[in-house]
């Protein structure tokens, strides 16, 4: 095929996609992948598509999917396959992600990024275990659906366990529950870690709460350096 050889970057994108996708497989350089699609029937069998999980590609980098929830153990598979050399992930497969997180911690040794779903099943462990596995983790982006960690939870095991590159976190449905003392303590525990490194923090879907003692401590924090705060 023309160009197998110099295409890096591959989109495959739209509401419905009956084209078997084993095309793919000869584009040996590739080094990014996105894949998203939406389907009208989700009952459908999607036969077509199970060739993905038996793909290699060795320079593959950054992988973008956004998939149906049946999908989810072929992305599971890709991920053993191919998650060696990824430096991002970003996953809003419409899913409780639970198993592909699991396959981030054991597959994705590498990673620099990582968008994820946690899900009402995703535990504390887990997210330490990634920490710990990920070694050049450098930023977090977590869509919370249902998940039982806390954002204290949350706050505390990014100061706590995240690796000593980390210096981003984004997050989803979080802020609303966390109190001044929640931010405190976690102000207070990344300020001490070792090497220091700034953190920029985006907090997202925020809603109403926004009080003024909230905003007093984030801001004397990003006064000296702690954090730099990209969206409150």
């Amino acid at each position: 095929m023309k160009h197998s050889d110099t295409l890096i970057k591959l989109s495959i994108k739209g509401e419905e996609n009956h084209w078997p996708l084993s095309f793919i497989k000869v584009f040996n350089n590739l080094q990014e992948l996105n894949i998203s699609l939406s389907f009208i029937n989700e009952d459908e069998d999607f036969e077509y598509f199970k060739d993905l999980q038996h793909f290699t590609f060795p320079h593959l980098r950054k992988l973008n999917v956004n998939l149906p929830t049946k999908f989810e153990p072929i992305v599971v598979k890709f991920l053993e396959n191919n998650g060696e050399n990824l430096e991002e992930f970003q996953s809003r497969c419409k899913c409780k992600n639970s198993s592909i997180n699991r396959a981030v911690n054991d597959h994705c040794p590498k990673l620099k990024s990582l968008h994820t779903i946690f899900g009402e099943n995703l535990s504390g462990l887990l997210l330490r275990n990634i920490f710990k596995k990920c070694k050049k983790l450098e930023s977090i982006e977590i869509f919370r659906r249902g998940s039982n960690l806390s954002g204290k939870e949350l706050l505390k095991i990014v100061a706590e366990n995240s690796p000593k590159n980390f210096h981003e976190l984004k997050f989803h449905n979080y802020y609303a529950e966390l109190d001044v003392e929640d931010l405190k303590s976690f102000f207070i525990s990344w300020k001490k870690r070792n090497p220091q490194k700034s953190l920029t923090l985006n907090f997202k879907n925020v809603g109403s709460k926004k009080n003024n003692e909230m905003k007093e401590i984030i801001n004397e924090y990003e006064k000296i350096g702690v954090i730099k705060i990209l969206k409150v």
